[in-house]
């Protein structure tokens, strides 16, 4: 934690500095680009307005300032388009985005689209975890199948040949009661819910689940019930959402992953060596249009004053992670850059590990728990096509939660 107290001002600064110019211009193009871009802008119109003063009259002077007049307007609507681009293209395609379900949206062309699109989105939940190559703590059944593989008093590691994982050196004694102790490897390969927790863990890079992303409450269930338009447009953009960031912390871990098989140390590719080791919430507040909200919480207060417009809405979020310390910066740069997301809050704990590792297995190198809150502005320009009508007037209110009770919320 040393590292992260010695830096973390830094670390907040340049984030916040950062945020307040719009991060997704700045992890599109660079901020070089762009200074040169503003400073030939400069130049361009130094250029023009002098040869104007020299010789107004002269048609020369008219067609070099309408060239230059057509650069500038050429090289502004670049910066604009890197600004709408993250929003407006998927993050794995770089295509413009798409409807989970054609015709989805701003209103269901039938009542077979509602209940298509509920199963498409749980899908495409499930989809996100397949990406991360994430999946949850072992269950009980899991548990309980691995007690019985071992039966009574054998011993085994996950793989059948490497010792269990530990956290920490051999010659550590776990009093037991009885026996009066026993090394750690011995105690981890007869213990069910560790040799089970140890198999999950060597085939991932992250924990997460379905509850990660919510899920939406109205489309978590297995019934045929019929999902009303503002569920599904609020579901939508909580599936967008999740994807930025998912692709975001994918490409941190397999990163690593690839690294590790380029120095012939494939084997060492799981959660133990991840940068990110689980995500467990992405948390969005009630502010899609009476409601929305997901894993809801207690957001950071804003320094922005950012407020919900004709131009644009403005949504709190917040991911809880656990990660390796040594990662953090890589891990917030990352988190930031997925698109127009402003850091208005980080709070770092320290991560105890289970000695036992019965649900969790992280590794050796120190962690920490994230929280990092954001701001997320959403572009009218890119999404007022699938907004549903009784909504697009709301989203322009404060908070946009006209006509919502937010004292119901959990």
């Amino acid at each position: 934690m040393s590292v992260i107290r010695n830096n973390l001002f830094y670390i907040i600064i340049g984030l916040v500095g950062a945020g307040s110019i719009g991060l997704a211009v700045w992890s599109v193009m660079g901020a070089d680009d762009i200074q040169q871009s503003v400073n030939q802008l400069k130049s361009l119109n130094d250029k023009v307005r002098g040869i104007n003063q020299s010789n107004a009259a002269n048609p020369e002077t008219i067609k070099v300032a309408a060239e230059n007049s057509q650069v500038r307007k050429d090289r502004f609507e670049r910066i604009r388009k890197a600004a709408v681009g993250p929003q407006r293209d998927d993050p794995v395609t770089g295509q413009p985005r798409e409807l989970l379900i054609p015709r989805s949206l701003p209103e269901p062309e039938s009542d077979a689209a509602r209940i298509t699109f509920k199963k498409k989105y749980l899908e495409s939940l499930d989809g996100l975890l397949t990406m991360l190559n994430a999946r949850g703590e072992p269950t009980p059944e899991e548990i309980e199948a691995m007690r019985n593989a071992l039966g009574g008093g054998s011993t085994a590691s996950a793989d059948g040949e490497t010792p269990a994982w530990r956290p920490e050196p051999v010659q550590q004694v776990i009093r037991t009661g009885d026996d009066g102790g026993t090394d750690r490897t011995s105690l981890l390969r007869r213990n069910a819910a560790s040799v089970a927790a140890e198999k999950i863990a060597r085939r991932i890079y992250m924990y997460a689940s379905r509850e990660t992303f919510g899920p939406h409450p109205a489309l978590a269930g297995d019934d045929d019930e019929k999902p009303d338009v503002e569920t599904i447009w609020h579901a939508q953009v909580q599936y967008w959402t999740a994807k930025d960031f998912a692709v975001a912390l994918a490409r941190l871990n397999n990163a690593r992953a690839e690294k590790l098989k380029a120095e012939d140390r494939g084997y060492d590719a799981w959660v133990a060596n991840m940068p990110v080791k689980r995500w467990s919430f992405l948390r969005m507040d009630d502010k899609l249009g009476r409601g929305g909200g997901i894993n809801v919480t207690k957001f950071a207060p804003s320094h922005t004053n950012e407020e919900n417009d004709a131009s644009h809405f403005v949504v709190n979020l917040r991911l809880d992670l656990i990660i390796e310390e040594a990662a953090l910066y890589d891990v917030l740069d990352a988190v930031v850059s997925a698109g127009y997301y402003t850091p208005i809050g980080i709070k770092i704990e320290r991560v105890d590990q289970n000695p036992l590792q019965e649900e969790y297995v992280y590794g050796d190198a120190p962690i920490i728990a994230l929280k990092i809150d954001l701001e997320a502005y959403y572009f009218r320009s890119v999404y007022e096509q699938w907004i549903p009508e009784e909504l697009k007037p709301i989203l322009a209110t404060k908070d946009a939660v006209q006509l919502y009770d937010r004292d119901r919320r959990p």
